[in-house]
């Protein structure tokens, strides 16, 4: 996609921590919220250790609510985004595979995806086995896949990998709820939470500001538990399974 760009998450997020302090914001880093419990007039949260009071709550966790709020952490089932990259590559190696710089995404089900960052790094990433660290399998199986896109990459060092948590629904689309007087949330980006949870978080500041439900740009749902929902990790497991068997075979996404 010519028209498409890439976005540096790290760097969008601190741009915009930069302009919510511009803003008279104060952010608090380190400050693990262990518990929220709804009070007369706000919420209250224990904060390592201490308690809190809030007469306003946005619970922005997405796949790492976990018990935090049970309700929200039982409607999605999380999946394992991994990444690797190379160290800079010289410019002959970059313009043989990737010539134009631009991102890459496939049509599978099960995706990979790729670039060349600003410095020269191809970056690969795809679903992995272990929602917090990147395995060696995962390891593995996305150095296999860059080389079988790309085999001018084959003895190319990967010096660089990191995996996290994705929130995804049943319908892979995102949710909006007011989970209690004063507490919102937004989640279930799938994988595209860079720009949904952009547009979502504009949605959840009108909210909380007394915007009318009705009013909102995006519908307000309540929140709904997932079927079976005990099993739901091996359940997606094995979806992920079944739709890797899918795409090596050619069927359509």
């Amino acid at each position: 996609e010519r028209r498409a760009g890439a976005v540096h998450p790290l760097a969008y997020a601190r741009g915009l921590a930069d302009a919510a302090l511009a803003c008279g914001a104060a952010i608090h880093e380190h400050s693990h919220v262990s518990a929220m419990t709804p009070v007369a007039g706000g919420v209250e949260l224990t904060v390592n250790g201490h308690q809190v009071r809030a007469k306003q709550v946005i619970l922005a966790t997405d796949a790492y609510t976990d018990r935090l709020w049970p309700a929200v952490a039982q409607s999605y089932v999380t999946v394992s985004s991994a990444q690797i990259a190379t160290d800079p590559l010289p410019v002959a190696l970059r313009e043989r595979i990737m010539a134009r710089g631009a991102g890459v995404s496939e049509t599978r089900k099960i995706t990979y995806y790729c670039r060349i960052d600003p410095d020269g790094r191809f970056v690969i990433g795809g679903r992995g086995h272990s929602a917090d660290t990147l395995d060696p399998a995962t390891r593995a199986q996305l150095i296999a896949a860059a080389i079988e896109r790309f085999p001018e990459l084959a003895g190319v060092a990967w010096v660089h990998g990191w995996a996290c948590r994705v929130g995804m629904t049943i319908d892979d689309l995102p949710r909006l709820h007011r989970l209690a007087d004063g507490v919102w949330t937004a989640f279930g980006y799938c994988g595209r939470g860079v720009a949904m949870g952009t547009a979502l978080g504009r949605v959840l500041a009108q909210a909380v500001q007394g915007c009318d439900e009705a009013q909102l740009e995006f519908p307000v749902t309540p929140v709904s538990r997932l079927p079976l929902y005990p099993a739901r990790q091996l359940g997606a497991a094995l979806a992920i399974s079944w739709y890797r068997l899918r795409d090596s075979l050619g069927y359509p996404a």
